[in-house]
């Protein structure tokens, strides 16, 4: 989660001996412009994290939320939807849910983007002479944790090029995501012989697919969703070179965090392995589907096992149409499949 400071005096105003903090909130309430609301900024906090608190380790794939909290000062009742002419009630009268924001920080006037992502809840809270807000936000990973799709078996793909694919379902299925991130996929080491999506999370499987590289997946500060595979640490320059330099004129007590419980020693990984069958029954209704004449039913059908094929049922083979009287009625129905891997 490195980010470079190349082109900024932020390293120089960090070790200048009368440096002032700076920080700049931002908010696109109508989805376009933003503005500007750091005068009205009483704290913030921002949490970024590799390493699993519960556990002391790094984590393997499954990327960790990046997520921030902002108080700010309502007293006139710019943040309360329900106040008629605020700009909470005139762009989100609904709620200030998904609204897009971006934080930035740095000494003596310029700041670096440290947040992008959204507020996703804004709880409002009062005491005599006193009334805020505080904005609860979260990274982007938030709206690929909304999206569950499905999709047909494939083979032998990458993981980047199966987390690519994911992330264009995404992109379609979410047009505030696609508008607001930017992706940077390492080129994976390894091949999976067979994928699909059976309405899972896709956040989820992003980690998922990130763990059977010993990699990760993160959202950087500026909302590019990257996956490191498992050499990324060796590779990255700002891995390999001093990024910051602390002195004992501006700090005192320094120490060395690391711990033994941060590191390795093996790693467990479970495997089901599929080999390609013959035609078999995957699905059987558990009960008769009634339709009323001139109607159209949507029936979902959960298969056992995941399927390469799937063959369309046949009448009077796979099914029979009849009346409640028994009546053949094979002619008056008419049944289109579409296929997915698992469904």
């Amino acid at each position: 989660m490195a980010q470079s400071i190349s082109g900024t005096d932020l390293a120089a105003n960090y070790a200048a001996s009368a440096r002032t903090a700076a920080r700049t909130v931002e908010v696109c309430w109508d989805g376009t412009n933003w503005v500007d609301e750091t005068s009205r900024v009483q704290s913030l906090r921002i949490r970024h994290q590799l390493l699993n608190e519960a556990l002391g380790l790094p984590m393997l794939g499954q990327g960790l939320a990046s997520d921030a909290t902002v108080t700010l000062d309502n007293r006139d009742g710019r943040y309360s939807t329900t106040l008629a002419g605020s700009i909470a009630q005139t762009h989100r009268p609904d709620g200030i849910y998904r609204v897009p924001i971006r934080i930035a920080m740095g000494y003596s006037g310029e700041t670096l983007r440290q947040f992008t992502g959204e507020v996703i809840t804004a709880p409002g809270a009062e005491a005599l002479g006193r009334r805020t807000v505080t904005f609860q936000c979260q990274d982007y990973s938030f709206a690929l944790q909304q999206i569950k799709p499905r999709s047909v078996l494939t083979a032998d793909n990458r993981p980047d090029e199966v987390m690519g694919a994911l992330l264009d379902v995404a992109d379609g299925a979410d047009a505030l995501f696609a508008a607001a991130t930017t992706r940077n996929l390492d080129y994976a080491l390894a091949v999976i012989p067979y994928t699909w999506q059976d309405d899972e999370n896709v956040w989820e499987e992003l980690g998922l697919l990130a763990a059977s590289e010993a990699g990760m997946i993160h959202f950087s500060k500026e909302a590019e969703f990257r996956f490191w595979r498992q050499t990324a640490f060796i590779e990255r320059a700002h891995s390999l070179t001093s990024q910051v330099t602390l002195d004992r004129s501006g700090a005192v007590e320094l120490a060395n965090d690391a711990s033994w419980r941060n590191a390795y020693t093996k790693v467990e990984v479970e495997s089901t392995p599929w080999l390609r069958g013959p035609i078999t029954t995957l699905y059987e209704a558990g009960a008769e589907l009634v339709i009323e004449p001139g109607e159209t039913i949507t029936h979902w059908a959960r298969l056992r096992y995941v399927a390469t094929d799937i063959i369309e049922p046949v009448s009077g083979v796979d099914y029979n149409a009849v009346s409640s009287g028994m009546m053949d009625l094979s002619s008056d129905l008419t049944v289109t499949m579409t296929a997915y891997a698992q469904q």
